[in-house]
Formats: structure tokens, sequence, C-alpha cells
């Protein structure tokens, strides 16, 4: 490697007068690093450090069985197997490695295995996140996937392609067409239609015109205006209002006409009582006040709709005639 110097400069860092590199006979340093190497006849091991005495994989019989390759380890030789691979229990022949055994492999997706390798499978829309382990939704609207030619919104394991109004996304379901309105059924028009660029446009015989909804054809003067035009709305306003005050005038002269009723009943009932009348409501005409009966009393506290009056009978007044022909009591 490298390293900063009193002078503010990178200069090389000798591995091998350090210590650092830890070759067992011969060290060659470089700039930026260093490597290990041995005297003949022997030869580097596996580690790329130690030295083995003579090269076992030549020399022992046994070396030859390895099915892929023969490396020094340990100052004898060992089988290898490439990536992918891993050696059986005889320790000479390399077999396929299972990738889809390991859980921690193509979480949340399909692993499929093959020959020294694996593959996943996270299904359209998705893909490996950067530590190659786990599907995860892939934003296909981010800059360099979008193919969308107008707007694109993404969405779990996929994306839709959006077009603005009087557009519809073609069958390539990236590029927006034209929509021609009119082939709709029902028609948008009520008679003649015509398709525009992004849009249409309805047209109105003679002696016709369009209505505020600009589909509609209706005899010139004759159209019915929206309740959302202000000049309805003002037509409308005043149609309530004078309802409205109507309907209260109404309510006041009902309200005025009971309470004059009531208190003309009761002045009647009053003046009967005075007169000391059998007072009583008739129920058949509800307010209706009759009297009969003079010198019995009647007592109430109040004169309420189809209450009778609870007579007080009073004993009939004693009289005796005198000589000249005069009652007295």
């Amino acid at each position: 490697g490298f390293q900063l110097n009193e002078f503010g400069k990178c200069e090389d860092i000798n591995e091998c007068t350090s210590g650092v590199a830890g070759c067992q006979k011969v060290c060659m340093n470089y700039p930026g690093g260093y490597s290990c190497g041995c005297t003949p006849p022997s030869i580097l091991e596996m580690d790329g450090k130690s030295c083995a005495d003579e090269n076992y994989c030549l020399t022992t019989p046994e070396a030859f069985n390895c099915s892929h390759h023969c490396v020094i380890h340990k100052n004898s030789f060992q089988c290898d197997c490439p990536e992918g691979y891993e050696l059986d229990s005889s320790e000479f022949k390399c077999i396929d490695q299972d990738e889809c055994a390991n859980n921690h492999f193509c979480i949340g997706g399909t692993c499929i295995n093959s020959n020294g390798t694996a593959f996943c499978e996270c299904g359209v829309g998705r893909g490996l996140d950067p530590e190659g382990v786990r599907c995860i939704d892939v934003d296909e609207c981010q800059p360099g996937l979008n193919q969308c030619s107008h707007t694109c919104e993404n969405v779990n394991a996929g994306h839709v392609c959006l077009c603005p109004a009087g557009m519809v996304v073609g069958r390539d379901h990236k590029t927006c067409e034209d929509e021609n309105e009119c082939l709709r059924e029902p028609s948008p028009c009520s008679h003649t239609c015509t398709n525009l660029n992004p849009y249409y446009s309805c047209l109105c015989p003679e002696g016709m015109e369009l209505e505020s909804d600009e589909r509609t054809c209706c005899e010139v003067g004759k159209c019915i205006a929206p309740l959302n035009d202000p000049g309805n709305s003002v037509s409308w306003i005043i149609g309530l209002s004078t309802l409205a005050i109507f309907v209260v005038l109404i309510l006041v002269i009902i309200v005025w006409r009971t309470l004059k009723r009531t208190i003309r009943s009761n002045e009647q009932v009053v003046r009967a009582i005075q007169h000391g009348a059998d007072v009583y409501y008739n129920r058949n005409t509800d307010m209706e006040l009759e009297t009969r009966g003079m010198g019995l009393a009647v007592t109430s506290t109040r004169a309420e709709p189809y209450h009778t009056f609870q007579r007080r009978n009073v004993l009939p007044p004693t009289f005796s005639i005198d000589d000249e022909g005069d009652k007295k009591i």
C-alpha cells in the first residue's frame, strides 16, 4: 500500500521490511504491494506465503485423481474445485453445489439450480437487492428504465403507463395514441361527432344548438340552463325566497287567528262565570261554549280545550211571601 510522508506526499509501504508480508522465504516489494516466492526446488503453496519442499501435484500419483484442480497445501497436495462446486466425501471429485439449499439466497423469489451456479427468478417488475440475496420491487419509472411516452406510475411488481385526456395506451403498453371518442358506444354526441386530436367535438343540425354539456343538441332558445349557471342560480334563489316569505305569512295568520279565538273563548267563560251559569265545552265543536242553568256556580283555574268545568252545587235560595205578597229571602 501507500502512506503519507512528512511532506504530505504518498510513498510506498515496504511490506517486506515492515513484517506485514509474512512470506516464508522470499518477499518481493513493488509500489503499492508485494508478493512471496520460494527458492527451487521449493514451490509456493496455495496460501501465497508458505513454501512446500516440492510440487506434490506432480510427484504424488494420487494427485492425478483430482477431477478438476490440484493445489499445494501444507507441504502436500489437495484437490480443488471451481466456484459453484465442492468436493465429495472422497475429496477427489468435484460435484455441483446446490446454492438453492441455502435459505439466505433468493428470498422472496424462485431459485433455479444448475451446474456450477444458480439463478433467482423474482418475477416481472422485481429484481435482486444490491446484496443479491432478496427479491425487491424495481422502480421501472426511474431514469434509464422508464419506457412510457407520457406518465409512468410505479406499482408493486410492475408499472403502469398513463395518458392525458383524449388519449389511450397503444398495443405496446408504452405509447399514448389518440382515442377516437366518436367510436364509443353509445356515442358521446346526440347528433354529429367529429374526432379531434386529442379530443372530439359535437355538432348540431340547422335550427338546433348545443346545451351546456356541449354534447346534446336542442332547439334554438329551448335549451335547459344548467343549475350552476349564474343567471339560473339567481332565479332559483328569488323563487325560494318568495316561497319562504309566503309560508311564514301563512303561519303568522294561523297563529294570530288561533290566539284571537282562544282569547274570545276565555272572555266568554269569564262572562258566564260572572253570571253564575253552568259552563262547559262542547266536544263536538272544540271551542264552542254553552251555558245552562242560571244560579249554579262554576269554578275553574284556566280555560283549556276539552276540559269540563267542575260545578260546585249551591243550595237554592229560600224565600217566603209576606202579607203584602212580596218575596223575601
